[in-house]
């Protein structure tokens, strides 16, 4: 932020400076022509021609973006032997494995090893 004001700043300067000089070299004119008297003429000013608006150039469409390709939904491949066996082999361990703890809670006084 503050670069930015500090370029204003010179710009600033800088178009002053132009304009200072600007003003110096017009009197230097002014002086050399108040030597030579010339005739004063007055110069009627002109009305201003209306200025003409240009025609906006027409808007061009934005251009589309493509939709986005839509995922194909694939069918996951089929289990093999050796994942189904697995998955029957640990749903029963686990069935058996919830049966033991469920009969361990109801009936705690037996003891699983033998005497």
């Amino acid at each position: 932020m503050a670069k930015k004001s500090r370029k204003k700043a010179a710009a600033k300067a800088a178009k002053t400076a132009k304009s200072v000089t600007k003003k110096k070299a017009a009197k230097r004119s002014t002086k050399k022509s108040a030597r030579k008297p010339a005739a004063v003429t007055t110069k009627s000013r002109k009305a201003a021609a209306p200025k003409k608006s240009t025609a906006a150039a027409p808007k061009k469409p934005a251009a589309k973006k493509p939709a986005p390709k839509k995922a194909i939904a694939r069918k996951p491949p089929p289990e093999s032997l050796l994942h189904k066996i697995e998955s029957d082999f640990t749903a029963v361990a686990d069935t058996l494995t919830d049966a033991e703890q469920l009969h361990q809670k109801l009936d705690p006084g037996v003891s699983r090893e033998p005497e």
